[in-house]
Formats: structure tokens, C-alpha cells, sequence
């Protein structure tokens, strides 16, 4: 497809779209950024936020924290220390101004994929209004939205990416010399892995441009471009993580264990929700992310566009960096046990950019129209989705009612692993509260005996999420004395009775979308269900443990 030069009118449309697109993009990830009070409930957040604290600028500092990158953790500081210049009172290492700061970081990075996309279109040579097509369905990305609204390494990693393609078709399309697009690409390269190692692949884009202009550069400048890019990426990584070098064995420490993570090889708690799921259990969560029409339009769109880039197609040709890298991540993060769905990301940048590219190529004279079910199709899911960001918390709003319901003297039973109640945020009594060690693994009777200690001491069991009951039944074998808990609690055997569930699913027109298909950390994050049960008769250790055992053969006899 090569777009004919617009008419005046046709590129004065194109700029207003893309300007309103942006503007609905903004809003879509500033609204509802402190959506938790500052409680950072998001796990990783509050790990960076922590590295952050230790760091404070010192670029000889200890972190104790190196799952991410130094970039990461040094930019919210920046951002606090330049607040401060507007407020002198401003604590600048409190940890929920920390935690505001990598949002907002994380916001801005999010909408400048919005822009880029529209720049990368263009410069591709889609035109005008295929460039404002893509700015509105990256708009319109969830995956990108829900980044926005933590302050993690996702949207930034992603912006990084952007850059790398808009800088690779400058390139190949000579309108960046070799040197400046090495230096250019190097830095930007250098800046995604110091925020987080899993940018590597990240390599892709540059080196596929490369090689795209290997016989114009000759074997020479060719080598010598490589060589350069690596040590531009390697002095920018090395400049921004300093203290790495200082504590050498526990970064490489923690990234052995962080790839034993994602491998399978490390057991740990939040990776045993994918045990057991079916071969391409990520693929089948990308509407999630990116709506019900975006993931297969813009798959199939890449794997054409590749195709035409092949057969010599301009605008193929100059996005084959982008198809390459996305087709091959899709592959890579596909073939990964731990199946998280932020991994899918990164791919929201080509799933708009082939979505769009194909309905041109097919559509003909229908192309507005297909392409504006596409975009409208998005928006109902992003409206329907960030009504989560402009509710009350669902953790929030049970921390509420069970101050007022529970007496100050009650003893709160909770779950393993999952988000503290009630929050900070209110000024709640001193409940005793009590911990249910359900990952306690095999059939040995004490464990159930444990169980029924602690709910006999109880008055209430609170469940933050699903991290625990949607997962440790569904592994019987494993966690035999979990699973007949959970059987005996649901049959009402155990002297609780479910008496409130906060829910803040996405909604639209007054219907509320459950997202409990949707891989775990999509929905437990920002907006889990909460279980409140409230103990309604009482029952010694030895009836509790009575109860448990009655479902013991149902959660210990083999699979079938």
C-alpha cells in the first residue's frame, strides 16, 4: 500500500484526529491515577517504590532491589526532587509521593506511545488518516491504560520500543545518517534494558534495520555500526545501573531467580496459577488487553505485512522492523510457564499498527467504516474498563465496612500472600488477626488440625482476592488440606457464612464484565473481589477439623 500524497483537507482531519485522540488518551490515563489513596496495592510498585527510598540519588547506592532496572528507580526520585521546587515542603521520599511520581511517569510514557504510533504511520508512509486510526486504537488500548495507572516498567518499556522503530524507519529510509542513528538507538536501547533486563529483545528492531541496509553500508560500516550500538547501549545501561557493579552476585542472583520465575524452574506463589493451564493460555488473553476484534485483525495484519514486505511494499518494507520483533516476542513470551499478561504489552504498538495496515489493504472503498468498528469496539471495552478508576477501591471499600461491622475486639482470619485489610487509609482498630498457612503442601492432618486452630479463634475470614481460592483447589493434589478448607468453607460446614463481596468490575450500560477468566494479575492488582465471612455459629477445633476431613478423599484420590 502506498498512500498517495494527502490533500490539504485530508491531512488538516488527520491532525485534529490525532490531537483528539491523544486528548481522550490522556484522559483515559490520568483519570483515576490515585486510584488506590496511595497504598500502593500493586506489589511491584511498592518493590520499586521501596528501591527508590534506598537509592535516593545515590548512584553509589544498594537498592536491595534489582529486579528492575536503575532508570526505574532513580526517574520517580527526579520527579519528586522537581516537584519539590514547586512545593518546598514536599516530602520528597515519602513513599506515596514516590509511588504518584512512577505513575505519573508511567502515564506520560503510555500517551507518548499514543503519539508515536500516530508518527510511526505516518513516517511509514500509511498517510495521514491510517496514522490517526492507529493513535485512536493505542488511545483506546487497555493494556496500555492499566499500565498508566501503576507505577511499574511496563509503559516505559513500550514507549522505548516506540522510539527504537520511529528511529529504525528514519534509518532505512535515509533520513537519519548511520552515526546518529547508531548514538540515537544505543541510548535508547541502553535507557529500556536499565529499566528492566527483559528489554533485550528490544535489540531486535535496530539490528532487523540493519540488516536491511547491510548491502547500502557495506561489510565495514556495517560492523563498525554494531559495534558502536553496543557500546553506546552498554555505557548507557552501565551510567544509569552504577551500583550493580557493587553488588554484583545479588543482581545476578536475583536475575537467575527472576528467569527461574518465568521458566517454570522456581516455584513461587505467584506463578501457580499457570500450572496446569492449556497451551496458548496467553494467546487466548489478548482481548483482554486490547479488545475483541484488535488481537486477530493485528496478528493476521502482521503476518501479511510481512508477507508484502517481501514482495517489496514500501510501507511494509519500512514496519518490517516493528512485524519481526512482534512476531517473535509473541512466540517467545507464548512459549513462557509464567504467562503474565503485562508480558502482552509490548505487542500493542504492532497489534494497532497491523490491524490497521490490513483493513486498508482489504477493505477498499469500506475501509472507514471497518475501521471505525475497530476503534468503536475499543472504546466500549476502555470505557468499560477504567469504571474500575473511578470507583472507590474494592479493598477500600471493604476495609470500610468491616470497621464498621466488626467489633474492635473480633480476630480477623486472612490468606496468604495477599493485600493487607484493612488499608491504611482509614483509621482502623487494632484487630487481632490471624493467618491461614494454606500453601502448606501434602496430606498430613496437622496442617488441617492448624487450620482449625486458627478459625476457632476467629470471627471473620477476609479474602482479599481470588490469589487463593481460584488456584489452590484446582491443585488438589498439592495442597490437599487447602482444597477440602475451601470445600467445607463453600458448603457452609465451617461456621462462616459469606456476608458481603465488593466487586469494581468494568461495566458499561449498566452491565458489569467479570474478569475472572482474565490471567490473575490483570484483575487482582487494581480490581479483585473481596470475600467477607462472618463467623454465624461456633465450632471447636475438633468439629472443624471433622468437617475438612469429610472432604479429604475428594481432594486427595488421583486424577483421572
Amino acid at each position: 500500500m502506498t498512500a498517495a500524497i494527502p490533500a490539504p483537507a485530508e491531512g488538516r482531519m488527520a491532525f485534529w484526529l490525532i490531537l483528539a485522540a491523544i486528548l481522550a488518551g490522556a484522559a483515559l490515563r490520568f483519570v483515576g491515577l490515585a486510584w488506590d489513596q496511595g497504598q500502593m496495592l500493586h506489589p511491584d510498585e511498592s518493590n520499586l517504590v521501596r528501591g527508590a527510598t534506598y537509592l535516593n540519588l545515590q548512584w553509589n547506592g544498594d537498592p536491595q532491589f534489582y529486579a528492575y532496572g536503575g532508570l526505574s528507580l532513580f526517574a520517580p526520585r527526579l520527579v519528586t526532587a522537581f516537584w519539590s521546587i514547586f512545593d518546598p515542603t514536599l516530602d520528597v521520599l515519602a513513599p506515596h509521593m514516590l509511588a504518584a511520581a512512577a505513575r505519573w511517569i508511567s502515564a506520560w510514557c503510555s500517551l507518548g506511545v499514543v503519539a508515536f504510533g500516530a508518527l510511526i504511520m505516518r513516517r511509514a508512509g500509511g498517510g495521514p488518516m491510517l496514522a490517526a486510526a492507529v493513535a485512536w486504537l493505542l488511545a483506546l488500548d487497555v493494556g496500555l491504560i492499566q499500565a498508566a495507572h501503576f507505577g511499574t516498567t511496563d509503559a516505559p518499556l513500550v514507549f522505548v520500543l516506540a522510539i527504537l522503530v520511529w528511529l529504525a524507519i528514519g534509518f532505512t529510509a535515509g533520513r537519519l545518517r548511520t552515526p546518529i542513528w547508531v548514538l540515537l538507538s544505543g541510548v535508547a536501547l541502553g535507557a529500556g534494558l536499565a529499566l528492566k533486563v527483559s528489554a533485550v529483545p528490544m535489540a531486535l528492531v535496530p539490528a532487523v534495520a540493519a540488516l536491511m541496509q547491510a548491502r547500502r553500508l557495506g561489510l565495514r560500516t556495517f560492523l563498525l555500526a554494531a559495534l558502536g550500538g553496543g557500546i553506546v547501549t552498554a555505557a548507557v545501561f552501565a551510567l544509569l545501573n552504577p551500583y550493580i557493579f557493587a553488588h554484583w552476585d545479588a543482581f545476578t542472583s536475583i536475575m537467575d531467580f527472576e528467569s527461574g520465575v518465568v521458566s517454570g524452574r522456581n516455584d513461587v506463589f505467584w506463578t501457580l496459577q499457570f500450572i496446569g493451564q492449556p497451551p496458548f493460555f496467553l494467546v487466548a488473553q489478548m482481548p483482554w488487553m486490547s479488545g475483541p476484534l484488535l488481537p486477530g485483525l493485528g496478528i493476521a495484519g502482521l503476518v501479511a505485512l510481512l508477507i508484502a514486505a517481501y514482495r517489496g511494499n514500501a510501507t511494509a518494507r519500512a514496519l518490517l522492523p516493528l512485524g519481526v520483533f512482534a512476531l517473535v516476542w509473541l512466540a517467545y513470551v507464548s512459549s513462557l510457564h509464567a504467562a503474565f499478561i503485562r508480558y502482552l504489552l509490548p505487542l500493542s504498538l504492532p497489534l494497532a499498527i497491523g490491524a490497521v495496515w490490513l483493513v486498508a489493504e482489504l477493505a477498499g472503498r469500506w475501509r472507514s467504516a471497518a475501521i471505525g468498528i475497530l476503534i468503536v469496539t475499543s472504546a466500549l471495552w476502555a470505557i468499560a474498563f477504567t469504571a474500575i478508576y473511578r470507583t472507590e477501591d474494592s479493598r477500600i471499600q471493604a476495609s470500610r465496612w468491616l470497621i464498621a461491622e466488626a467489633k474492635p475486639t473480633d480476630v480477623l482470619v486472612f490468606e496468604p500472600n495477599d493485600s493487607p485489610m484493612p488499608t491504611g487509609v482509614l483509621n482502623a482498630p487494632d484487630f487481632t488477626k490471624g493467618l491461614l498457612e494454606l500453601r502448606r503442601e501434602g496430606d498430613d492432618p496437622e496442617i488441617t488440625r492448624a487450620f482449625a486452630e486458627q478459625l476457632e479463634a476467629g470471627d471473620w475470614i477476609v479474602m482479599p482476592s481470588r490469589r487463593n481460592w481460584m488456584v489452590l483447589p484446582r491443585l488438589r493434589q498439592r495442597f490437599p488440606a487447602a482444597c477440602a478448607y475451601y470445600a467445607a468453607l463453600f458448603a457452609g460446614e465451617l461456621g462462616y457464612a459469606e456476608v458481603k463481596r465488593f466487586e469494581n468490575m468494568p461495566r458499561l450500560f449498566g452491565i458489569t464484565i467479570p474478569t475472572t477468566d482474565a490471567e490473575e494479575t490483570f484483575e487482582v492488582f487494581d480490581h479483585p473481589a473481596v470475600r467477607i465471612f462472618r463467623k454465624t455459629r461456633r465450632l471447636d477445633r475438633d468439629a472443624l477439623t471433622a468437617a475438612m476431613d469429610r472432604y479429604r478423599w475428594a481432594c486427595t484420590r488421583p486424577e483421572t
